[in-house]
Protein backbone atom coordinates (compact mmCIF):
# COMPACT_ATOMS: atom_id res chain seq x y z
CA UNK A 1 0.00 0.00 0.00
CA UNK A 2 1.04 3.72 -0.39
CA UNK A 3 3.14 5.11 2.16
CA UNK A 4 1.92 8.34 2.18
CA UNK A 5 -0.86 9.51 4.82
CA UNK A 6 -3.79 12.02 4.12
CA UNK A 7 -5.65 13.97 6.11
CA UNK A 8 -9.05 13.00 5.93
CA UNK A 9 -10.87 10.62 7.75
CA UNK A 10 -14.38 8.93 6.10
CA UNK A 11 -15.88 8.44 9.56
CA UNK A 12 -14.90 11.89 10.36
CA UNK A 13 -16.35 13.69 6.76
CA UNK A 14 -19.41 11.41 6.81
CA UNK A 15 -20.64 12.92 10.27
CA UNK A 16 -19.23 16.28 8.99
CA UNK A 17 -21.69 16.36 5.94
CA UNK A 18 -24.49 14.37 7.57
CA UNK A 19 -25.15 16.46 10.87
CA UNK A 20 -22.40 19.55 10.77
CA UNK A 21 -22.02 21.43 7.85
CA UNK A 22 -25.23 22.69 6.88
CA UNK A 23 -27.10 24.36 2.97
CA UNK A 24 -29.31 26.73 5.12
CA UNK A 25 -27.14 28.20 7.93
CA UNK A 26 -23.68 29.19 8.54
CA UNK A 27 -22.30 27.48 11.46
CA UNK A 28 -19.11 27.60 13.86
CA UNK A 29 -16.35 24.83 13.98
CA UNK A 30 -17.09 25.05 17.55
CA UNK A 31 -21.19 24.22 16.58
CA UNK A 32 -20.11 21.38 14.26
CA UNK A 33 -18.09 20.13 16.50
CA UNK A 34 -20.76 19.71 18.97
CA UNK A 35 -23.20 18.77 16.73
CA UNK A 36 -20.87 15.60 15.66
CA UNK A 37 -19.49 14.80 18.55
CA UNK A 38 -16.11 15.48 17.30
CA UNK A 39 -12.56 16.61 18.62
CA UNK A 40 -12.49 20.76 18.07
CA UNK A 41 -8.85 20.14 16.19
CA UNK A 42 -10.38 16.90 14.06
CA UNK A 43 -13.17 19.02 13.04
CA UNK A 44 -10.96 22.56 12.24
CA UNK A 45 -8.35 20.56 10.03
CA UNK A 46 -10.75 18.06 8.21
CA UNK A 47 -12.85 21.04 6.90
CA UNK A 48 -9.11 23.41 6.10
CA UNK A 49 -8.42 19.99 4.16
CA UNK A 50 -12.17 19.99 2.44
CA UNK A 51 -11.87 23.77 1.31
CA UNK A 52 -8.64 23.39 0.05
CA UNK A 53 -9.38 20.74 -2.38
CA UNK A 54 -12.20 22.20 -3.35
CA UNK A 55 -15.45 21.53 -1.62
CA UNK A 56 -18.59 24.22 -2.50
CA UNK A 57 -18.36 25.55 1.25
CA UNK A 58 -18.32 28.90 1.72
CA UNK A 59 -16.60 31.11 4.48
CA UNK A 60 -17.96 34.58 6.35
CA UNK A 61 -15.63 36.88 7.82
CA UNK A 62 -16.08 35.32 11.13
CA UNK A 63 -15.07 32.38 9.89
CA UNK A 64 -18.55 30.25 9.48
CA UNK A 65 -19.58 28.15 7.09
CA UNK A 66 -22.07 26.81 5.12
CA UNK A 67 -22.33 24.34 2.14
CA UNK A 68 -23.06 25.58 -1.23
CA UNK A 69 -24.24 22.75 -2.54
CA UNK A 70 -25.82 19.29 -0.51
CA UNK A 71 -22.84 16.55 -0.88
CA UNK A 72 -23.63 13.25 0.13
CA UNK A 73 -20.05 10.54 0.54
CA UNK A 74 -20.46 7.18 -1.22
CA UNK A 75 -21.85 4.89 1.39
CA UNK A 76 -19.78 1.74 1.74
CA UNK A 77 -22.36 -0.48 4.11
CA UNK A 78 -25.10 0.21 0.40
CA UNK A 79 -21.95 -0.34 -1.98
CA UNK A 80 -21.61 -3.81 -0.27
CA UNK A 81 -25.34 -4.41 -0.13
CA UNK A 82 -25.85 -3.48 -3.97
CA UNK A 83 -22.77 -5.75 -4.89
CA UNK A 84 -24.04 -8.69 -2.19
CA UNK A 85 -27.59 -8.88 -3.76
CA UNK A 86 -26.03 -9.07 -7.41
CA UNK A 87 -26.67 -13.17 -6.35
CA UNK A 88 -22.37 -13.51 -6.73
CA UNK A 89 -19.57 -12.63 -4.26
CA UNK A 90 -16.87 -12.18 -6.85
CA UNK A 91 -15.12 -9.30 -5.54
CA UNK A 92 -12.26 -10.12 -2.95
CA UNK A 93 -12.84 -6.70 -1.02
CA UNK A 94 -13.72 -3.12 -1.87
CA UNK A 95 -12.13 -0.26 -0.64
CA UNK A 96 -13.45 2.76 0.01
CA UNK A 97 -11.43 5.70 0.77
CA UNK A 98 -11.38 9.82 0.99
CA UNK A 99 -8.54 10.28 -0.37
CA UNK A 100 -5.65 8.89 -2.31
CA UNK A 101 -3.23 9.34 -4.58
CA UNK A 102 -4.80 7.52 -7.37
CA UNK A 103 -7.07 4.38 -7.49
CA UNK A 104 -4.59 2.48 -9.88
CA UNK A 105 -1.46 2.80 -8.06
CA UNK A 106 -3.68 2.39 -4.64
CA UNK A 107 -4.10 -1.46 -6.02
CA UNK A 108 -0.82 -1.76 -7.84
CA UNK A 109 1.22 -1.09 -4.70
CA UNK A 110 -0.44 -3.43 -2.11
CA UNK A 111 1.87 -5.66 -0.73
CA UNK A 112 1.72 -8.76 -3.08
CA UNK A 113 0.33 -8.77 -6.59
CA UNK A 114 -1.71 -11.22 -6.56
CA UNK A 115 -3.50 -10.07 -4.11
CA UNK A 116 -5.36 -7.64 -6.26
CA UNK A 117 -6.86 -9.83 -8.07
CA UNK A 118 -10.85 -8.91 -7.81
CA UNK A 119 -10.00 -5.68 -5.43
CA UNK A 120 -11.66 -2.65 -6.01
CA UNK A 121 -10.86 1.08 -5.11
CA UNK A 122 -13.01 4.21 -4.55
CA UNK A 123 -11.82 7.42 -4.09
CA UNK A 124 -13.35 10.49 -3.15
CA UNK A 125 -10.55 12.58 -4.00
CA UNK A 126 -7.55 11.88 -6.01
CA UNK A 127 -4.21 13.90 -5.69
CA UNK A 128 -2.75 12.22 -8.47
CA UNK A 129 -5.34 10.79 -10.72
CA UNK A 130 -4.00 9.64 -14.54
CA UNK A 131 -5.23 9.79 -17.46
CA UNK A 132 -4.30 8.53 -21.26
CA UNK A 133 -0.96 9.07 -22.39
CA UNK A 134 0.07 10.34 -18.72
CA UNK A 135 -2.48 13.05 -18.57
CA UNK A 136 -3.88 14.20 -15.71
CA UNK A 137 -7.39 13.24 -14.61
CA UNK A 138 -9.34 16.18 -13.20
CA UNK A 139 -12.15 15.66 -10.86
CA UNK A 140 -14.03 17.19 -8.06
CA UNK A 141 -13.99 15.78 -4.72
CA UNK A 142 -16.84 14.00 -3.41
CA UNK A 143 -18.76 14.62 -6.12
CA UNK A 144 -18.11 12.22 -9.00
CA UNK A 145 -16.73 8.54 -9.52
CA UNK A 146 -13.35 7.32 -9.59
CA UNK A 147 -13.00 3.59 -9.10
CA UNK A 148 -10.36 1.22 -10.30
CA UNK A 149 -10.45 -2.48 -10.54
CA UNK A 150 -8.17 -5.36 -10.76
CA UNK A 151 -8.25 -8.57 -12.76
CA UNK A 152 -6.10 -11.00 -12.87
CA UNK A 153 -6.06 -12.58 -16.73
CA UNK A 154 -3.94 -15.74 -15.96
CA UNK A 155 -1.99 -16.53 -19.08
CA UNK A 156 -2.39 -12.37 -20.11
CA UNK A 157 -1.29 -10.65 -23.01
CA UNK A 158 -3.50 -12.05 -25.89
CA UNK A 159 -6.34 -9.92 -23.43
CA UNK A 160 -4.98 -6.87 -22.98
CA UNK A 161 -5.36 -5.52 -26.86
CA UNK A 162 -8.96 -3.88 -26.75
CA UNK A 163 -9.55 -4.16 -23.15
CA UNK A 164 -10.46 -0.57 -22.87
CA UNK A 165 -12.97 -0.79 -25.85
CA UNK A 166 -14.70 -3.51 -24.34
CA UNK A 167 -14.92 -1.68 -20.87
CA UNK A 168 -16.27 1.59 -22.24
CA UNK A 169 -18.93 -0.69 -23.31
CA UNK A 170 -19.54 -2.17 -20.32
CA UNK A 171 -19.88 0.86 -18.82
CA UNK A 172 -22.08 2.60 -21.21
CA UNK A 173 -24.42 -0.19 -21.05
CA UNK A 174 -24.52 0.32 -17.04
CA UNK A 175 -25.25 3.71 -17.95
CA UNK A 176 -27.92 3.53 -20.58
CA UNK A 177 -29.73 0.89 -17.95
CA UNK A 178 -29.59 3.17 -14.75
CA UNK A 179 -30.36 6.40 -16.60
CA UNK A 180 -32.54 5.59 -19.87
CA UNK A 181 -30.15 8.02 -21.94
CA UNK A 182 -27.73 8.05 -24.85
CA UNK A 183 -24.72 7.57 -23.94
CA UNK A 184 -21.58 6.87 -26.48
CA UNK A 185 -17.89 5.94 -26.52
CA UNK A 186 -14.98 7.69 -28.66
CA UNK A 187 -11.98 5.69 -29.62
CA UNK A 188 -9.89 4.72 -27.45
CA UNK A 189 -11.00 5.10 -24.45
CA UNK A 190 -13.64 7.84 -23.85
CA UNK A 191 -17.61 8.31 -22.70
CA UNK A 192 -19.35 10.67 -24.10
CA UNK A 193 -22.83 12.24 -23.21
CA UNK A 194 -24.18 15.53 -25.64
CA UNK A 195 -20.87 14.68 -27.70
CA UNK A 196 -18.67 16.01 -24.61
CA UNK A 197 -16.58 13.58 -22.44
CA UNK A 198 -18.25 12.38 -19.13
CA UNK A 199 -16.37 10.16 -18.46
CA UNK A 200 -13.02 8.10 -19.17
CA UNK A 201 -10.90 4.89 -18.86
CA UNK A 202 -6.95 3.52 -18.06
CA UNK A 203 -5.72 0.29 -18.21
CA UNK A 204 -2.29 -0.28 -16.81
CA UNK A 205 -0.60 -3.79 -16.92
CA UNK A 206 1.29 -5.23 -14.30
CA UNK A 207 2.73 -9.19 -15.64
CA UNK A 208 -1.20 -11.10 -16.16
CA UNK A 209 -3.07 -8.13 -13.94
CA UNK A 210 -4.85 -5.35 -15.62
CA UNK A 211 -5.66 -2.28 -13.28
CA UNK A 212 -8.75 -0.91 -14.92
CA UNK A 213 -9.33 3.06 -13.82
CA UNK A 214 -12.63 4.46 -14.55
CA UNK A 215 -13.55 7.77 -14.00
CA UNK A 216 -17.09 9.53 -14.35
CA UNK A 217 -18.26 13.09 -14.04
CA UNK A 218 -21.63 13.52 -11.93
CA UNK A 219 -20.88 16.77 -10.62
CA UNK A 220 -18.46 19.58 -12.68
CA UNK A 221 -18.02 23.18 -11.28
CA UNK A 222 -17.39 25.93 -13.63
CA UNK A 223 -13.45 25.47 -12.15
CA UNK A 224 -13.22 21.74 -13.10
CA UNK A 225 -14.46 22.53 -16.67
CA UNK A 226 -11.83 25.19 -17.64
CA UNK A 227 -9.83 22.94 -15.93
CA UNK A 228 -9.92 19.80 -18.05
CA UNK A 229 -9.51 21.81 -21.42
CA UNK A 230 -11.91 19.99 -23.84
CA UNK A 231 -15.83 19.56 -23.95
CA UNK A 232 -16.59 18.21 -20.82
CA UNK A 233 -20.25 16.73 -19.39
CA UNK A 234 -21.79 15.47 -16.25
CA UNK A 235 -24.57 13.17 -15.22
CA UNK A 236 -26.27 16.17 -13.72
CA UNK A 237 -26.85 17.86 -16.60
CA UNK A 238 -28.88 14.92 -18.29
CA UNK A 239 -32.13 15.45 -18.39
CA UNK A 240 -34.10 13.91 -15.64
CA UNK A 241 -31.33 12.66 -14.31
CA UNK A 242 -30.02 13.12 -10.29
CA UNK A 243 -27.02 10.88 -9.74
CA UNK A 244 -26.77 9.00 -6.84
CA UNK A 245 -22.98 8.27 -6.58
CA UNK A 246 -23.82 5.17 -4.24
CA UNK A 247 -26.45 3.37 -6.43
CA UNK A 248 -23.72 3.82 -9.30
CA UNK A 249 -20.84 2.41 -7.69
CA UNK A 250 -22.51 -0.35 -6.99
CA UNK A 251 -24.32 -0.67 -10.26
CA UNK A 252 -20.52 -0.21 -12.18
CA UNK A 253 -18.71 -2.78 -9.92
CA UNK A 254 -21.52 -5.49 -11.05
CA UNK A 255 -21.45 -4.88 -14.51
CA UNK A 256 -17.40 -4.22 -14.53
CA UNK A 257 -17.27 -7.99 -12.37
CA UNK A 258 -19.88 -9.75 -15.32
CA UNK A 259 -18.63 -7.93 -18.18
CA UNK A 260 -15.04 -8.61 -17.54
CA UNK A 261 -15.34 -12.46 -17.18
CA UNK A 262 -17.50 -12.44 -20.65
CA UNK A 263 -14.24 -10.56 -21.98
CA UNK A 264 -12.03 -13.45 -20.80
CA UNK A 265 -13.81 -16.20 -22.29
CA UNK A 266 -15.12 -14.54 -25.72
CA UNK A 267 -11.92 -11.46 -25.74
CA UNK A 268 -13.27 -8.18 -27.84
CA UNK A 269 -15.05 -10.14 -30.92
CA UNK A 270 -18.05 -9.84 -28.33
CA UNK A 271 -18.09 -6.78 -27.81
CA UNK A 272 -17.46 -5.73 -31.61
CA UNK A 273 -20.84 -4.80 -32.86
CA UNK A 274 -22.14 -3.16 -29.25
CA UNK A 275 -19.17 -0.91 -29.88
CA UNK A 276 -19.52 -0.20 -33.04
CA UNK A 277 -23.29 0.56 -32.43
CA UNK A 278 -22.48 2.58 -29.48
CA UNK A 279 -19.39 4.92 -31.25
CA UNK A 280 -19.85 8.56 -31.74
CA UNK A 281 -18.20 8.85 -34.92
CA UNK A 282 -18.97 5.62 -36.55
CA UNK A 283 -19.25 6.28 -40.47
CA UNK A 284 -17.31 10.28 -40.19
CA UNK A 285 -14.37 11.67 -41.35
CA UNK A 286 -11.57 12.34 -38.92
CA UNK A 287 -8.20 12.66 -38.71
CA UNK A 288 -5.80 9.87 -36.37
CA UNK A 289 -3.72 12.02 -34.25
CA UNK A 290 -0.83 10.01 -34.61
CA UNK A 291 0.22 6.98 -37.20
CA UNK A 292 0.97 9.52 -40.40
CA UNK A 293 -2.17 11.86 -40.04
CA UNK A 294 -4.45 8.94 -41.38
CA UNK A 295 -7.54 11.04 -42.65
CA UNK A 296 -10.45 9.15 -43.59
CA UNK A 297 -14.07 7.87 -42.65
CA UNK A 298 -14.20 5.06 -39.53
CA UNK A 299 -15.37 1.63 -41.01
CA UNK A 300 -14.90 -0.02 -37.39
CA UNK A 301 -12.29 -2.17 -34.93
CA UNK A 302 -10.19 -5.02 -35.31
CA UNK A 303 -10.28 -8.08 -32.76
CA UNK A 304 -7.42 -6.31 -31.18
CA UNK A 305 -8.78 -2.75 -30.66
CA UNK A 306 -7.05 -1.16 -33.51
CA UNK A 307 -9.42 1.62 -35.56
CA UNK A 308 -9.90 1.04 -38.85
CA UNK A 309 -10.44 3.62 -41.23
CA UNK A 310 -10.86 4.18 -44.95
CA UNK A 311 -8.86 6.77 -46.90
CA UNK A 312 -10.46 8.69 -49.56
CA UNK A 313 -8.45 6.69 -51.79
CA UNK A 314 -9.89 3.53 -50.49
CA UNK A 315 -7.27 2.32 -48.43
CA UNK A 316 -8.30 0.49 -45.17
CA UNK A 317 -5.79 1.81 -42.14
CA UNK A 318 -5.52 0.22 -38.53
CA UNK A 319 -4.82 3.04 -36.17
CA UNK A 320 -3.35 1.98 -32.69
CA UNK A 321 -2.58 4.55 -30.55
CA UNK A 322 -3.42 8.64 -30.34
CA UNK A 323 -6.54 9.69 -30.59
CA UNK A 324 -9.27 11.19 -33.26
CA UNK A 325 -10.38 14.54 -34.55
CA UNK A 326 -13.68 14.67 -36.47
CA UNK A 327 -13.69 16.48 -39.61
CA UNK A 328 -17.11 17.17 -40.47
Amino acid sequence: MSSKRYELRSDVCRRIFRAGLSTDVYRSISTISELTDLPFQAVASTLTRLIDIGLPIDVEADGNLKLLRRITPINEREVLEIVSKSGESFISHIHILPEIDSTNEFLLNLPALKTIRRQVCVAEHMTSGRGRRGRSWHAGAFQNIMLSIAWDFGDGARYFPGLSLAVAVIVVRCLQQKFEADFQVKWPNDILWDNRKIGGILVEIRNSTAVIGLGINCHLSDEDRMTVGQPVAALAEVPGVEPNRTNLVGALIVALNKGLEHYEKWGLSAFGDEWLRFHAHTGKLVRAEEGGAVTGTITGIDDEGALLIKTPQGALTSVRSGGIVLLE
